[in-house]
């Protein structure tokens, strides 16, 4: 399959995901939220493109979900080897109801974005979609007690003054970033509504570098 547009460092080998090297408390806890909307969606079927460690895979097949993983890495044994900027030649006429895609889409060229937006749009009815946040965390705070319910806030300025580089940032996994110069939260925004409407769209709170979009059709 054509994987073009991915950095040249190979950054989806096994090894790249060993425990002691990738997952973190922020990551473990993103893994949380991705399963909390994937439940709340109550999807028939879903496809995970980007396998990573296979924690939220495993965890998703012992909740009974019928669960399809897409990745570019045939070493990770996904069901569909492949790009997603391939997803209708590998998928077909194949559909599912929800399509998770976290924490991929910013290791392509940003140019690529409304394809991927547009492809996962025609493969499925809802897509939870997560993106890399690039802010200046100032200020955050929870507050938890017996009589009401959490409540989180977090004060952040996104580096709008930043334009993102890969070379330039020491980053070889990345071309771009939410928050950051040509790409704002309001830009992401406007891309991604002209295809499919956002129904729900947070950083989480554990780990304010990871921004979680609901996508659902009408």
């Amino acid at each position: 399959m054509r994987q073009t547009n991915i950095p040249k460092e190979n950054q989806t080998n096994k090894q790249h995901y060993e425990w002691n090297k990738y997952v973190y408390l922020g990551r473990f806890c993103s893994y949380w939220h991705q399963i909390n909307e994937i439940d709340k969606l109550r999807p028939k079927s879903v496809l995970i493109i980007g396998i990573g460690d296979n924690i939220v895979v495993n965890i998703l097949k012992n909740m009974n979900y019928e669960v399809a993983t897409l990745d570019i890495e045939k070493t990770l044994n996904p069901d569909y080897c492949g790009s997603i900027l391939d997803l209708k030649e590998i998928l077909g006429k194949k559909q599912f109801d929800t399509i998770v895609c976290c924490q991929v889409l910013e290791h392509l060229p940003f140019s690529s974005f409304d394809k991927c937006i547009e492809l996962m749009c025609a493969h499925s009815k809802s897509i939870l979609l997560s993106l890399p946040y690039n802010a200046l965390n100032l200020f955050g705070v929870s507050i938890r007690s017996s009589f009401i319910k959490e409540i989180s806030f977090n004060i952040s300025i996104p580096k709008f003054w930043i334009n993102f580089d890969i070379h330039k940032h020491g980053n070889n996994e990345h071309y771009w970033e939410i928050g950051c110069k040509k790409t704002s939260l309001r830009n992401i925004y406007a891309h991604i509504n002209k295809y499919i409407p956002i129904t729900k769209a947070y950083k989480a709170k554990e780990n304010t570098y990871h921004y979680f979009f609901v996508l659902k059709k009408t």
